[in-house]
């Protein structure tokens, strides 16, 4: 299954490897201030995301946050490990600098999104679009090749100026949860099967090949069930192109035990008033 998505790293996980057990008590739409429970932890909403360039944006300025970070850390060791003194005067003062622009970057940060460089994040999903791609003329026609139309609010660009057409969306926290892990778990076995067969065709090994020859049939068995979940559920087929486009979500940080019973408390409070 041939997937083009725009899904990014984030600064701690998302919810596309999840357990389909591990389901978040979060309302359809969650707001700013709600808690999440999920993974046997919870979560506040600090930030919400209408549209995916807003959600991309993000993305890039929590990377540029995490590289600036790592700089710090390399040099606070070389630092360390420096036996020449003029030498790691020369480092303190680089990663002086650095420590500048980091922190003029995480007060922006924390104005723009809540986000703060010391706690954990998620991004949880609420809509996304299954797009296919389409021609300059199809989108002008608004008609696709089979001819089926084309609704004009439905046509869209990826980040290289491709054009697409929204056809499907899946809507609510759980419903892309369970959406994000069956693409998960048919692109990481489509995967693991590659690395397989590979193996057998270097393996000489009778043992070896018989045993690696079973996975493989357990692993296509697997797959064609993942692959039915798509095709059924999701209107997905083998061997066509797809984008993903994450048209709203929000972003969640992980909270403990005692900042969730302080927030009961504040909202218990403003409930009285």
């Amino acid at each position: 299954m041939n997937f083009q998505k725009i899904l990014k790293s984030i600064p701690l996980f998302s919810c596309a490897a999840a357990s389909a057990a591990a389901e978040p008590s979060a309302p359809k739409e969650a707001e700013i201030n709600d808690v999440i429970a999920f993974g046997g932890q919870n979560y506040l909403v600090v930030h919400k995301f209408g549209t995916f360039p807003q959600y991309e944006e993000f993305q890039r300025n929590a990377q540029i946050m995490r590289t600036s970070y790592a700089a710090m850390e390399k040099l606070s060791a070389q630092i360390k490990s420096e036996g020449d003194a003029s030498a790691a005067s020369a480092l303190s003062a680089q990663l002086k600098r650095l420590q500048s622009v980091f922190s003029e970057n995480e007060k922006a940060m924390r104005a723009g999104y809540n986000y703060v460089s010391s706690r954990q994040y998620a991004a949880m999903f609420y809509k996304s679009n299954i797009c296919v791609p389409i021609t300059g003329e199809e989108a002008s026609s608004l008609k696709l090749g089979d001819g089926s139309k084309i609704e004009a609010g439905s046509i869209i660009k990826d980040s290289a100026g491709n054009l697409y057409a929204r056809r499907s969306s899946i809507v609510g926290v759980k419903e892309n949860m369970e959406f994000q892990r069956a693409m998960y778990l048919a692109l990481s076995r489509r995967m693991e099967l590659k690395k397989l067969r590979d193996s057998l065709a270097e393996t000489t090994d009778a043992e070896k090949t018989a045993q690696i020859a079973a996975d493989i049939a357990n692993l296509e068995k697997s797959l064609k069930g993942d692959e039915k979940t798509l095709r059924e559920n999701y209107g997905l087929e083998i061997g066509k192109k797809y984008l993903v486009e994450i048209e709203k979500s929000f972003l969640v940080m992980q909270i403990s035990p005692e900042e969730l019973e302080k927030i009961n408390e504040e909202k218990a409070k403003l409930n009285k008033n």
